[in-house]
């Protein structure tokens, strides 16, 4: 009101503004701010939360084992998988029932938020390395001795294995933590 008295144009977030020229005027009052949004929980965006979480979509039995058990499988504090676990329990996504029987629930709808979740956050901090190939297509064969059973396909190269309608370019390796990253 007093920035209106004093011919002062003003907007706010809520809504409400002032505008007074010799060409325009606007006025709107009476717009209540919107409440404040919470924080995306920490289970979605960080990449201790994220690989939790996909070890339960992954596995849902996971969600009953003990939290020590959770934190060894996804490299996570014990005292970060009981925040998580409340979080997402405190969200609805995870029910208790019966003798701490724990169920996931709405499974789509957190595979869709982790795989952004995963884009955004997880994968750059799983990088360990670029490296580069003779010809693509062959990588599928070099792949197959026994020193090399634990690294998994993904990527352009996997897809196109699995629909035969690509020409990849590019392709990811999953392997273990304590792969030979040179010697494969």
């Amino acid at each position: 009101a007093t920035l209106r008295r004093e011919g002062i144009a003003y907007a706010d977030t809520a809504g409400n503004l002032f505008f007074c020229t010799p060409f325009f005027y606007a006025l709107r009052e009476g717009a209540k701010a919107l409440p404040r949004m919470e924080p995306e929980t920490r289970i979605f965006h960080t990449p201790a939360g994220l690989r939790l979480l996909g070890l339960l979509l992954v596995k849902p039995e996971a969600a009953n084992w003990q939290y020590r058990t959770l934190a060894q499988a996804t490299e996570v504090a014990v005292g970060t998988v009981h925040d998580l676990l409340g979080q997402l329990r405190q969200d609805g996504y995870l029910q208790t029932t019966g003798q701490d029987h724990r169920t996931l629930r709405q499974p789509e709808a957190l595979l869709e938020r982790w795989l952004l979740g995963y884009r955004q956050r997880l994968r750059p901090k799983l990088l360990r390395g670029r490296y580069r190939v003779g010809q693509i297509k062959d990588l599928p064969g070099l792949l197959t001795t026994a020193d090399q059973e634990d690294v998994l396909l993904g990527g352009e190269l996997a897809a196109a294995q699995i629909t035969g309608l690509l020409n990849p370019e590019r392709a990811a390796l999953h392997v273990p933590a304590d792969a030979d990253l040179p010697g494969l």
